[in-house]
């Protein structure tokens, strides 16, 4: 048998998320405050010390400590994330994960995908079977390819039919 808090917040957390038609799952992303709110209360609601014979809303007496914790918590981790966020890219903990090196084309850094696009309709060699992945040579250039699912053996021709980001799609040629 669920006790009154629980019971309470039971009926705070099935409740509040469903008050607009059809937006169980869509609802909290359509309204946030709405789903701030029923967290809030939920948490508010788990805390009170409540008997069942006792009514279903709580006092204020019951609700005044719950409250003051919530949002004295709420509260203190603002004030954490604060200090933080002034502090945290200053410390060499940081500077030790931080990402300093830039990588720029005009150094060499290029991604595949915009090297890929001019090879569609080009002819190459499966350097590697192809089951369904594997490496195809593409005059100099070596490029990881997939099939369309066949296999596909080494040394066989191949060409590009589709590129899909860095992903190159070929088929037997």
């Amino acid at each position: 048998m669920l006790l009154g808090s629980q019971r309470a917040s039971s009926a705070a957390a099935i409740i509040a998320p469903s008050m607009e038609p059809n937006t169980f799952a869509t609802g909290i992303s359509n309204c946030p405050q709405l789903g701030t709110i029923a967290v809030l209360a939920a948490l508010v609601l788990a805390m009170t010390g409540r008997l069942p014979s006792e009514p279903i809303i709580p006092s204020w007496g019951q609700l005044e400590i719950p409250v003051a914790k919530v949002f004295g918590a709420m509260l203190g981790a603002m004030i954490a994330a604060a200090l933080l966020a002034r502090w945290l890219p200053r410390s060499t903990l940081f500077k030790k994960i931080e990402l300093a090196a830039a990588t720029t084309s005009a150094e060499g850094y290029t991604t595949s995908a915009t090297d890929a696009r001019a090879l569609v309709g080009s002819m190459g060699v499966a350097e590697t079977n192809l089951r369904p992945s594997g490496k195809g040579r593409f005059g100099d250039q070596l490029v990881d390819v997939v099939t369309e699912g066949d296999l596909i053996e080494r040394g066989k021709s191949i060409m590009v039919v589709d590129v899909q980001g860095s992903r190159v799609v070929v088929k037997l040629a």
